[in-house]
């Protein structure tokens, strides 16, 4: 972590609590505890992998997860052990259903983040579960690959699970509409789960198919990354600018306010939003370190990290001012501030993100990893 680390974390639990920080006079060692305590530690003994409660969890605990490592407070790490050891013994009755998906790949790359972090560690309370929790993970990440039928907008579904799907958007065929061929959350889930397995892997005993699946998923990931990302002059650059560019989310980009009964506005080459965004890091984290070291592939996700850090803090962070005294983000990774999410779904009528509406993702504390 750097830059935004600790800036990022407070604001996380601040926000997650509603604990003003500044009100505290004693030192900030006991202050964190307070913030643990009062946001943390009720929360993570729920059975936070349930469908309905993956999707948050796997958001907003993972920067208090690798701050309970980083600063090696055991107390936090435990409250981690307990909560995958409760996973793990359920894990019998553990099934991902189509319209779980995302939501439980959030907890599932949650676990195989913990798996590595746990493994450097000496505490044996930390890992009497671990092998069970790396069955289910790559038993999941092994159907979800390759078995289980992938949807897919204006088609039936992919048989061939999440790699045919890959395959056919990696293809030259030119679909109906451009966001057909976008690749989206869950496959970059995968890919980071599958990162995290295949690092585990280098100094664990594994079956040969098993380093061989993951070792095969990482090997799509530089694939896609390789196909999606145009760089900027500078060095930044853009994950498949333009591909969402006729997808409902998007159609009103072009406004920079928001009003009733707004028409349309599309933006051809419009950049991925902020809020999806904000998990690039880490994901980016988890595949860079599945390569060997110096590899071409490790460089490749290496240097991808330091352009992703100049593009965040050079176009898409807007410092505090004394009219807006706190960090704001534009809505696209560009720098624009056009509208996001008119008149969707779960929002009112005539109603999206207008200008720096989805900079409440910093709380989050993600951006902390680059």
């Amino acid at each position: 972590m750097k830059k935004t680390a600790l800036f990022t974390l407070l604001l996380f639990l601040s926000a997650l609590t509603a604990i003003p920080i500044n009100t505290f006079s004693d030192t900030g060692e006991k202050r964190n505890y307070i913030l643990w305590d009062a946001a943390i530690t009720d929360y993570i003994k729920q059975d936070l992998w349930q469908a309905s409660l993956a999707y948050d969890a796997g958001h907003s605990l993972m920067v208090p997860m690798h701050a309970a490592f980083s600063l090696n407070e055991q107390a936090w790490q435990l409250q981690f052990a307990d909560l995958f050891r409760r996973f793990t013994k359920n894990m019998k009755n553990y099934a991902i259903a189509e319209n779980e998906r995302l939501s439980k790949l959030h907890f599932l790359y949650l676990g195989s983040c913990y798996l590595n972090l746990s493994a450097g560690t000496q505490n044996s309370a930390l890992s009497d579960f671990r092998e069970s929790l790396y069955r289910l993970l790559i038993e999941n990440v092994t159907d979800l690959w390759l078995f289980k039928p992938a949807w897919q907008w204006g088609r039936k579904a992919f048989g061939g699970g999440m790699k045919e799907r890959i395959d056919w958007k990696l293809g030259s065929n030119i679909p109906w509409k451009k966001y057909y061929k976008a690749f989206i959350d869950e496959e970059l889930f995968l890919f980071a789960i599958a990162g995290e397995l295949s690092y585990y892997q280098t100094n664990a005993t594994c079956p040969a198919n098993e380093k061989k699946l993951a070792n095969e998923i990482r090997q799509y990931a530089y694939k896609v990354f390789r196909k999606a990302v145009v760089l900027q002059k500078g060095g930044e650059w853009l994950f498949q600018p333009g591909v969402w560019s006729d997808h409902p989310d998007f159609l009103y980009a072009g406004h920079s306010r928001k009003a009733p009964g707004l028409k349309a506005s599309r933006i051809k080459v419009i950049a991925e939003d902020v809020s999806h965004s904000h998990r690039l890091p880490l994901w980016l984290k988890s595949i860079e370190k599945a390569f060997p070291s110096g590899s071409e592939q490790n460089q490749y996700f290496a240097a991808l990290l330091s352009g992703l850090d100049k593009q965040f803090f050079e176009k898409v962070v807007v410092k505090p001012t004394n009219a807006f005294p706190s960090y704001r983000t534009t809505n696209y990774m560009d720098g624009w501030n056009g509208i996001y999410r008119y008149d969707y779904g779960s929002l009112r009528s005539n109603y999206g993100y207008g200008p720096f509406e989805l900079s409440g993702t910093i709380t989050l504390g993600w951006w902390s990893f680059l």
